[in-house]
């Protein structure tokens, strides 16, 4: 839904009365009563994050639900000109400081390894939001996923997965 109240999607597609919504406490579920089964019973339906255009997400975050945008403008970069992210997320409870995940793919080698500083002295230092780094592809110089990951905890910088990593991280929760 917009912050304006257009745009409004139907997350819960049943012909019974379903009444009363609200947000569960962790935000990732709407309480609602229904008589689906002839009993008036409190259900649950799971959210996911919800995609919002990269120009209403500010607006949006004050609607209390998670969601993401791409390609989102997180301020300057460490040469003073526009930095976007790849992702960006909100969830009122596990991200309420939203959380940036930039993913870089690498399948030959190239110039990467001269971007990868570059972005990770950006993450750490002008970034105002949690990040993840999600690389892999294993087209980098040897040495440059070691140093890469020793950069995580300083700054913002909070992890930095390869993909079956980031997987598993996900599917414990913790997005």
């Amino acid at each position: 839904m917009n912050s304006d109240g257009s745009g409004q999607t139907r997350l819960i597609t049943n012909p019974t009365a379903d009444q009363n919504p609200s947000w569960s406490p962790s935000c990732t579920e709407i309480a609602f009563h229904s008589d689906r089964d002839g009993n008036n019973e409190s259900r649950f339906a799971d959210l996911d994050y919800i995609f919002v255009p990269r120009n209403q997400f500010n607006a949006a975050c004050a609607n209390k639900q998670p969601i993401y945008t791409r390609w989102f403008h997180v301020g300057q970069s460490i040469y003073k000109t526009p930095q976007y992210c790849d992702c960006i997320l909100y969830h009122p409870v596990k991200w309420p400081n939203r959380l940036i995940i930039e993913s870089k793919w690498q399948q030959s080698g190239g110039s990467v390894d001269e971007k990868y500083p570059y972005l990770v002295l950006n993450i750490q230092t002008e970034y105002t939001s949690p990040t993840i780094l999600l690389f892999d592809g294993g087209g980098y110089k040897n040495g440059a996923e070691t140093w890469i990951r020793n950069q995580s905890g300083h700054g913002n910088l909070i992890h930095v997965f390869n993909m079956p990593q980031y997987a598993a991280w996900v599917n414990k929760g913790n997005l």
